[in-house]
């Protein structure tokens, strides 16, 4: 999941499939809009959607702003359809449920940020030799890890400097730095994530992967949401193939995590993660990457801490008790949160979730998607901590 926006904007939105909700055993709630992924770039930058959004739906010629470059034409009509119907507040408004309206095509840069392509590194084959990994740097901290985008500013990282239970960081890219002017500071060791263009192909992984190790880091993340079209959207083949060609190779160099996914149900989430794990030969995993984010609107902030304990107690070892490939492997929850939280719900429910994630010894590492950006982790005017921030840096 991904698009960062103001922290009571982006806490409200979930994953969706093809107008399928990802949330456990709530697999046939109808699409709502405040469940669409593309909203957020809109909701980001409201004031500018609030002008464009009504010349667009009338078919008034206009220029997509810049803001929504990276939004697929036919996400930004859905999107601004829920819009303006939810008046740019995301109530949750039943729409109709469209595949294609929702759905963004893969990106064509193996190494955009998860928004903008920002690819600084020199091209390297993706099946050359790996380089000889010599891990000279990093943080050797905590569980925590902080997630960043395009619309971040190094300065929010460095907020998080010294705090004892974050040690990492992540992008959904295989490179540190974003462009010229963002990046996290090197007390964070930094996990590349693998993507690849429409020909599931990155021809920097190796090097960035390397470099990465070199500076520290324990993980490698493979496909970030396989089985969410509105990310990695991958079909499982695509997934077995991209693992096999890129991330078999750092075999015993690092730890290799599985495939990201959602926690949906049907043919996604643990589902899609178990045919992928029978699919994919000779491969060799380290960590189970689960991604878990269940709605306010359901739960309460207690239901929610429950909802996540049993996931990680009981539906994640219900499935390594069927793939012996799984059995005995630690968790990373690369993603979750309680979407559609307040500022003060968002602060109560990390509290109150990790002390059990810090003490679960299943539990290898975790990142909320809370994240670097004003409006989540990050105070609305950019100078200071949320109540989420703070809860993550100092409890």
């Amino acid at each position: 999941m991904h698009f960062a926006t103001p922290f009571p904007i982006f806490l409200t939105l979930s994953v969706t499939l093809s107008g399928v909700s990802a949330y456990p055993r709530h697999d046939s709630r109808a699409l709502v809009c405040y469940e669409n992924n593309a909203l957020r770039a809109l909701e980001r930058f409201s004031s500018v959607a609030a002008t464009f959004c009504p010349k667009y739906l009338s078919a008034t010629a206009v220029a997509v702003p810049t803001q929504f470059a990276d939004v697929q034409k036919t996400a930004i009509s859905s999107a601004c359809s829920c819009f303006e119907k939810t008046a740019g507040t995301l109530s949750p408004t039943v729409a109709t449920p469209s595949a294609t309206s929702l759905t963004r095509t893969p990106t064509t840069s193996a190494t955009s940020t998860k928004k903008t392509s920002s690819s600084t590194s020199a091209s390297s084959s993706s099946t050359s030799t790996v380089p000889t990994v010599v891990a000279t740097g990093g943080s050797t901290g905590g569980k925590r890890g902080l997630v960043y985008d395009y619309t971040s500013k190094t300065a929010y990282g460095n907020m998080f400097i010294g705090a004892s239970q974050i040690s990492f960081g992540s992008n959904w890219n295989s490179q540190r730095a974003i462009g010229s002017s963002i990046t996290l500071d090197n007390s964070f060791a930094f996990v590349p994530t693998l993507r690849v263009d429409a020909s599931l192909s990155n021809n920097n992984w190796v090097t960035d992967a390397t470099n990465a190790i070199n500076s520290g880091s324990k993980y490698l993340f493979s496909s970030n949401e396989p089985d969410n079209a509105g990310q990695a959207n991958l079909s499982v083949q695509q997934a077995v193939q991209v693992y096999q060609k890129y991330m078999n190779q750092f075999q015993g160099k690092v730890k290799l995590a599985t495939p990201a996914v959602t926690n949906g149900g049907g043919s996604t989430g643990l589902n899609y993660l178990g045919q992928f794990v029978d699919a994919c030969s000779g491969c060799h995993f380290d960590i189970i990457n689960i991604h878990h984010y269940v709605p306010r609107s359901d739960l309460t902030v207690d239901q929610a801490v429950s909802a996540l304990k049993s996931y990680i107690e009981n539906d994640v070892p219900a499935l390594q008790a069927k793939h012996t490939q799984l059995q005995g492997l630690p968790i990373m929850i690369g993603e979750f949160f309680l979407t559609g939280a307040s500022e003060a719900e968002g602060g109560e429910y990390l509290q109150k979730i990790m002390p059990y994630l810090d003490q679960k010894s299943t539990v290898i590492g975790y990142q909320a998607f809370g994240g670097l950006w004003p409006g989540s982790f990050i105070s609305d005017n950019g100078n200071g901590l949320s109540p989420a921030g703070a809860a993550y840096k100092n409890n």
